[in-house]
């Protein structure tokens, strides 16, 4: 059933994230005092960079090295083997990154720069799961392994954002000749129709690549005039479309941008940021309009900022330069003559101001409720259950105890004991084998039939710390939406892939009630021998390629899978589903896996319906 709303109001205005969301650290070498010794690379060190971009080159692809980035997420550690490129760029020789993009290293030999031989980029995605100050000390932990020693770190280039809820940009008043309400120290100001590319982003671009994204976004706006390209609200006035807006260029010394990150999390498939916008109070609809600054080192070396850490505890004073001194969005409601830079900052400004004077945005309890309830039924669907049916069960109980016959208290106090046991136990019999995702949708069943006391008490029993949590589920959203992307494209080459077959390619008995076209089930057998003969005519293995893409991803290391088989002796299984015909037996069991994918749908669908039913009593 649909959700109906009868009355609206304005969302309330709230800052729903602020951290900083790319941070650069160049890497220089140092004596213990941290004094700068201007070394360079070591020989022997540089070898081994060039063996491993020579391998790129000739295997024309990405290769592992043994370098490995490492963090713990609840207590257990994820590790990203880096990659090396078979080419450098601009000063650098060197171009290594994790398959997830949490970190990208450049490398160089330290001969300039006062002995610069690498550059760290932190991505948004690990720097919403940790502090920047962590994730340097896990890169620099890294770097030791291939180069003993001291190193000095230094901030490269810092942004630091705020995603606000409850004003999105949309209905910005112009002043005169069509002038946008703020007021800068920077000259350069342009809106566009698109959010902001990947690139521009990620940040640390040369000039070159400057240049090239220069000319693409022109090409994007020119090519979006008049023409009607997001569905959700972006900033409309009377003369033009805009979703973004730039202060200063990205040559900048200091550059902002005002963008619709609801838009831009949609496009470049972020959703993992839903979670933590939820825990601060988003209420799962309004727009989410962020506000980003860009510091760069040019900006830093002015104020004599350089060591990495000092650069970060002065956090709150660089947004407050950049709020209050170098951009400022002014209340045109208010009188005002020709001079607009001396018309008063608008209270939504003013807000935004203050985004950085706490550690923390305020959380919402419900919000917090919700992360909790996920991390525990993704992570331990089980014990949820059980805890679940045990303190509604026991609530239960607690009634039927009649408290006017003390002396009855200590048997129905034993009895009830008995009757959670076996309750539980009854639980664990049925369940402890079943398929993990059956559990999770019962776990989340259970848990939406609690009240909210009974829920906080449940994950107050089995969910980690908050902070351990929002990493837990930050780490799960992304490999959830990656996951999907994944799918999608799959299930699109399948399609494809069957469309393009001649009808007397489907064998007779493939086709059910006489179907010009299989279901399906087995149009995924049919893709399935088809890539299965690929395989076997370029010579893989699918269960191999599949080790190689999870060493990629970071769920295990190719050493260990060699260290297995000469210690253990573990060979990977064969991977030949089709060495004979199917027979009946195997076709009833994808039959009944396609009726059991339904059913389950089914109960999602009725547990959606029964959740909007009760919204609206």
């Amino acid at each position: 059933m649909k959700k109906q709303t009868l009355l609206t109001s304005p969302p309330e205005l709230k800052i729903v994230n602020h951290t900083p969301d790319t941070v650069f650290i160049n890497f220089k070498f140092a004596n213990e005092d941290g004094t700068l010794t201007g070394e360079s690379m070591p020989d022997e060190v540089a070898s081994q960079l060039d063996e491993w971009q020579q391998q790129a080159k000739q295997e024309q692809q990405d290769v592992q090295t043994s370098l490995v980035f490492s963090y713990p997420v609840n207590g257990v550690f994820s590790y990203q083997p880096l990659f090396m490129r078979s080419h450098g760029s601009s000063m650098w020789s060197w171009l290594l990154h994790t398959p997830s993009k949490d970190i990208s290293v450049k490398m160089a030999h330290g001969t300039v720069n006062r002995g610069l031989f690498c550059q760290v980029r932190y991505s948004s995605h690990l720097l919403h799961m940790f502090s920047a100050e962590e994730c340097i000390i896990w890169a620099e932990a890294m770097l030791a392994e291939l180069l003993p020693g001291t190193f000095h770190k230094q901030v490269s280039e810092l942004h630091l954002c705020c995603d606000v809820q409850g004003f999105d940009f949309s209905h910005l008043q112009l002043a005169g000749n069509n002038q946008l309400p703020f007021v800068s120290r920077v000259t350069t100001i342009r809106d566009r129709p698109s959010v902001p590319t990947k690139e521009e982003q990620e940040g640390g671009l040369s000039s070159q690549e400057i240049t090239a994204l220069e000319q693409r976004i022109q090409a994007e706006s020119a090519s979006c005039e008049g023409v009607e390209v997001f569905p959700m609200g972006v900033l409309t006035t009377a003369h033009r479309k805009i979703a973004t807006i730039d202060f200063g260029s990205h040559r900048s010394d200091i550059a902002a941008q005002i963008y619709n990150k609801t838009l831009e999390v949609v496009r470049h498939q972020k959703q993992w940021i839903y979670p933590i916008w939820l825990l601060n109070g988003w209420d799962g609809e309004s727009p989410i309009w962020r506000i980003e600054f860009r510091f760069r080192r040019a900006f830093l070396r002015k104020y004599e900022l350089n060591e990495a850490f000092t650069v970060l505890q002065l956090m709150r004073q660089l947004w407050q330069y950049a709020t209050f001194q170098w951009l400022r969005f002014v209340d045109l409601d208010q009188p005002h003559g020709v001079n607009m830079s001396r018309l008063p900052t608008h209270p939504v400004w003013e807000y935004i101001q203050q985004a950085y004077d706490q550690d923390e945005p305020e959380r919402s309890k419900e919000g917090e409720r919700d992360i909790l309830t996920r991390c525990i039924v993704h992570e331990k669907p089980l014990e949820t259950i059980r805890q679940a049916t045990a303190i509604q069960l026991h609530d239960q109980l607690q009634v039927e105890i009649d408290l006017s016959a003390p002396h009855l208290c200590d048997d129905l106090h034993q009895d009830q004991m008995k009757r959670l046991r076996d309750n539980d136990l009854g639980i664990v019999q049925t369940l402890q084998d079943e398929d993990i995702e059956l559990l999770r949708e019962l776990a989340a069943e259970a848990m939406s039939t609690l009240t909210g006391p009974q829920q906080d008490q449940v994950c107050s029993w089995l969910a980690p710390s908050l902070q351990e949590v929002q990493k837990v589920i930050v780490k799960q959203e992304k490999g959830i939406t990656k996951r999907r992307a994944a799918l999608a494209q799959c299930l699109g080459n399948m399609r494809s892939y069957m469309a393009l077959l001649e009808p007397e390619e489907i064998p007779f008995r493939m086709r059910k009630f006489n179907q010009s076209l299989p279901d399906f089930f087995t149009s995924m057998m049919l893709f399935a021998r088809a890539a299965w003969a690929y395989d076997q005519e370029k010579g893989r293995s699918h269960v191999e390629e599949v080790h190689k893409k999870q060493c990629k991803y970071g769920f295990t290391l190719a050493l260990q899978r060699e260290v297995d088989r000469e210690t253990l002796g573990v060979e990977l299984p064969s991977d030949d589903p089709f060495h004979e015909d199917l027979v009946k037996e195997d076709w009833d069991a994808l039959y009944a896996a396609l009726a059991e994918s339904k059913r389950s749908f089914q109960r999602r669908q009725e547990r959606k319906d029964l959740d909007d039913d009760r919204e609206l009593i």
